[in-house]
């Protein structure tokens, strides 16, 4: 497959959270920015993200960690972010997800 240059403008907080990303998760740009779009399309419609610290409030898991229940059961939680509108995890969660997934 061919790869072709994009050019776009980026708002500076997106420029900054690809920044932090590139430089602390030692990620491709293009990687990066899958990453963050990825994150930003399951976030779009929700409330509120949870955290890895944060405990989940239902389903099997209740009272778990949203860190245990990626590592035990990383399906669970994309089959949540794909059927659950009031579902969502930040993208330190969502990156700890795809590397688990990825099998990284």
């Amino acid at each position: 497959m061919k790869s072709r240059i994009v050019k776009i403008r980026v708002p500076p907080d997106l420029a900054a959270e690809l920044d932090l990303i590139l430089n602390e998760r030692k990620l491709s740009i293009e990687d990066a920015a899958l990453l963050y779009l990825r994150s930003m399309v399951a976030n779009a419609t929700r409330d509120r993200c949870l955290f890895l610290s944060d405990k989940m409030q239902f389903g099997k898991f209740k009272g778990s960690t949203l860190e245990t229940v990626i590592k035990a059961q990383p399906d669970y939680v994309v089959w949540l972010l794909t059927n659950s509108k009031s579902f969502s995890i930040e993208i330190e969660a969502m990156e700890l997800l795809n590397d688990i997934m990825s099998g990284d």
